[in-house]
């Protein structure tokens, strides 16, 4: 009877990967029968645990889930194996229930987003849905990545095709058209992609690119949004494959499966520098360095970092294939801690706002979310979260730096309050960002520094909603001043029609001071 219930299972799972590559553009596919996965393997179930005692929530079983990406109202866009060269999203999460999940029958279902099922590279200039992808979706540890920004603008690694591709959101021009903008089917540039796997994106909206054939690259906002792009390269990583940033897109944090290594890049400075506890061991092949995978054996020490991800307070989580663990080092200490054990083969995952992990279980053909598993990212974000201002000298004020506040939850923020502490050298003379901003959406904060004494003076900008929610950016300047007075000459003098007068200065300068001193006379006329 057990030999006949699995060949059952397996006709249903065949059945739903041909509906799945057969539908029409708008349809839906079924992504398994209603499904209880506790039926489905009660030794994987009781197994698999998480260090903060929730049990995860299987979204979707029966799809072989490569590569996960969120959007800002926790919107799953994913790839398929089983429906190669396709990007989807999934519908009916709403119908989920929140516990009990062991016990819960799976109900969400997959949407066609983009791709036509055809291995190519035709398609830029037209619809999404009818273009042709080249996806890499062979390997447990290496995938073709994706990413979406908050105005639902989607990039797509299309790493057969070395390019980039871009997905116009809803709200753009061209709606849903699909456009090269990097790589080798994109206007020709300086800088090249080879092997373009994992993507993310920064709240400014760069672009962060892990090209397996050594090289993490950028695509600046202003030329992500455009088919002319201007690729720079950050840093130099060996192998790498998956990439992941803080919220405040100050840090990158890169895998290599090859190697096991796992990398921290300032994305301001460009250092570099080795994550503890994952060391590099360039002799290993990715094939020996990954052999183990999905055994669940915690004897075996060689990790294999399949994905990354990190959480809103910076914490780091990592996907290793080999023992079938999640594990977590802590932003502050660098400790790794397990964060969740017993999964088979997990791969890539994403964390949503409020601190639920979603992760592909690749051995098991489903999707799972962890619910709290890490710290949740602040409803507010502000960007640039650091600027030092130039030199002024009192009683003056510089021109002004833009600071963008970006609301990054799907419901809008009310009772908003701008301020700065200590209040005494910084301002804000303009600002559009009002009481309230709408869901995933930003505003901009222009500061000045307007030094009340000479010396390193800093404050922090404060933004706070009515949830008692904030954000925070570092100011900081110096303040200048000089000392200027008359050398034998009066104060008054009077100059015929035609005639000259002369005024004798001195200018002490402070220690900083080092500019120029415009002096202005006024004239009255007897």
């Amino acid at each position: 009877m057990r030999r006949l219930l699995i060949v059952c299972a397996t006709m249903v799972s065949m059945f739903s990967v041909l509906a799945i590559a057969q539908m029409s553009p708008t349809s839906e596919a079924a992504s398994g029968a209603r499904h209880d996965a506790r039926s489905q393997s009660e030794g994987q179930s009781s197994a698999l645990s998480a260090a903060n005692g929730n049990e995860p929530l299987v979204l979707a079983s029966g799809v072989a889930v490569r590569a996960i990406a969120l959007d800002s109202r926790a919107n799953v866009y994913l790839t398929n194996a089983t429906a190669p060269d396709r990007i989807f999203t999934l519908t009916g999460l709403a119908d989920l229930p929140a516990s009990d999940a062991w016990a819960s029958p799976v109900t969400a279902r997959l949407a066609l987003v983009a791709g036509n099922g055809i291995a190519g590279s035709l398609g830029d200039g037209g619809s999404a849905l009818n273009s042709q992808f080249d996806l890499k979706l062979d390997s447990m540890v290496l995938r073709s990545g994706i990413a979406v920004a908050p105005d639902g603008t989607i990039f797509v690694a299309d790493t057969l095709n070395s390019t980039i591709r871009r997905i116009a959101g809803s709200d753009s021009s061209e709606p849903g058209i699909v456009r090269s903008v990097a790589g080798r089917w994109a206007p020709r540039q300086e800088v090249t992609l080879s092997e373009p796997l994992g993507l993310a994106l920064d709240r400014a909206g760069n672009l962060y690119i892990a090209d397996h054939a050594g090289a993490i690259e950028v695509l600046p906002a202003a030329t992500a949004s455009s088919s002319d792009a201007r690729l720079v390269v950050l840093a130099h990583v060996i192998s790498a494959s998956s990439i992941a940033l803080t919220v405040d897109g100050a840090k990158a944090f890169v895998g290599s499966s090859d190697t096991g290594a796992i990398f921290e890049i300032d994305t301001q400075t460009r250092a570099i520098r080795a994550v503890a506890g994952f060391p590099a061991q360039p002799n290993a092949s990715q094939e020996s360095r990954c052999a183990q995978q999905g055994s669940g054996s915690l004897a075996n020490t060689t990790v294999c970092p399949a994905a990354l991800a990190v959480d809103g307070k910076g914490n780091l989580f990592v996907a290793d294939a080999n023992s079938g663990r999640i594990l977590r080092a802590d932003a502050k200490s660098s400790q790794i801690t397990v964060a969740a054990s017993g999964l088979n083969l997990p791969g890539d995952m994403s964390f949503d706002v409020s601190g639920n992990l979603y992760v592909a279980e690749q051995g098991a053909e489903r999707l799972l979310k962890f619910t709290n598993m890490g710290q949740p990212a602040s409803n507010l974000t502000l960007t640039p979260s650091s600027f030092d201002f130039p030199n002024q000298p009192t009683g003056g004020a510089t021109a002004t730096q833009a600071f963008t506040l970006m609301n990054n939850t799907a419901a809008a923020v009310s009772g908003l309050t701008i301020s700065f502490i200590p209040n005494t050298d910084f301002q804000a003379p303009s600002n559009n960002c009002g009481t309230s901003l709408a869901a995933a959406s930003p505003c901009t904060i222009n500061v000045d520094f307007a030094p009340s004494a000479t010396g390193a003076r800093t404050a922090t900008l404060s933004v706070t909603d009515s949830g008692g929610d904030s954000a925070t950016a570092n100011l900081s300047g110096t303040g200048d001043d000089y000392e200027i007075a008359l050398n034998g000459s009066s104060m008054e003098q009077s100059a015929f029609q035609g005639g000259t007068v002369t005024f004798n200065f001195n200018v002490t300068p402070d220690s900083v001071f080092g500019g120029t001193v415009t002096i202005v006379c006024p004239a009255s006329s007897q």
